[in-house]
This record gives structure tokens, sequence and C-alpha cells, in this order.
């Protein structure tokens, strides 16, 4: 696979795969992370480390209508419980005893960081077909059984 910039097909970088371009993932900042709409699948992101996995909601306005805050919903290790302490009972016992735990994937919550120089590792609809893939890889494995 080869990294290439397809200037002026896509105006942004893309990969050359099998004959075919296909757009990359991008990070963008925190102004251009309020443009985007919501359903946006996205990670925060430092200089090359990758921090989560989540979509983006609604923004978060100040007086002036301008966006200050954003909602969200992370789609990793949200356990289904009813308070902090419940939480860390059912991890406890799930390490204890190998128990499984339902989680729940209707949890937004806002950031309230407000960290104006973040960074974000915006997934593109090429990375979200992709994961779908394979998630549904997992799943036919799963049926198996």
């Amino acid at each position: 696979m080869n990294f290439i910039h397809c200037y002026p097909l896509f105006k942004k970088p893309c990969v050359r795969y099998e004959g075919k371009y296909t757009q990359i993932m991008r990070i963008v900042n925190k102004k251009e992370f309020y443009k985007l709409p919501q359903g946006t699948l996205f990670a925060k992101y430092e200089p090359i480390i990758f921090d989560g996995l989540y979509i983006k909601y609604q923004n978060m306005y100040d007086h002036e209508n301008k966006p200050i805050d954003y909602v969200f919903e992370s789609l990793l290790g949200n356990v289904d419980c009813e308070s902090s302490g419940h939480f860390a009972d059912i991890l406890l016992e799930a390490e204890e005893k190998g128990t499984s735990f339902k989680l729940d994937f209707d949890c937004g919550e806002r950031d309230g960081l407000y960290e104006s120089e973040e960074l974000f590792a915006i997934y593109e609809k090429e990375d979200i077909v992709e994961f779908i893939r394979k998630l549904n890889f997992c799943k036919s494995i799963l049926e198996q059984e």
C-alpha cells in the first residue's frame, strides 16, 4: 500500500490500493471539529496517540452562539450500571469470576474540558465500512458457536 497525495483529485491525502484511490483518516483541530455533523466517528488525538472511539452528537453554544463544547458517546467501556460504585462492583466481579456484563451503547455525555488546542482523528466513510466489515467477521465467528 503506497501513501500518496491525490491533489487535486481529493484535496486531501489518500491511498492507492489495488488500483483504487481511497481517502484516509484525517486529523482536525477543534474549530474544524465543531463544523462536523452529528454522527461523525472520531478518536481524540495527540501526536501519534489515538484515544477512544466516539460518536459526535450536537455542539453546545455560548451566549454569542459560538460552539464551546460538544456531546458525544463512547463506543468503548460503557458498562451498563446505576452508579460509579456499581460500575466498580461489576468490573471487579468480572475480573475475579470471569462473568459477562452488559454494555450501554446509548450513554451520551458532554466533553466539558474546553481545551481549545485539542485535536481529533476523524474516521472517513471507507474507514467505517472497514470497521463494519471487521465487526461482521467477528459476528460470523460467534454465530458458528
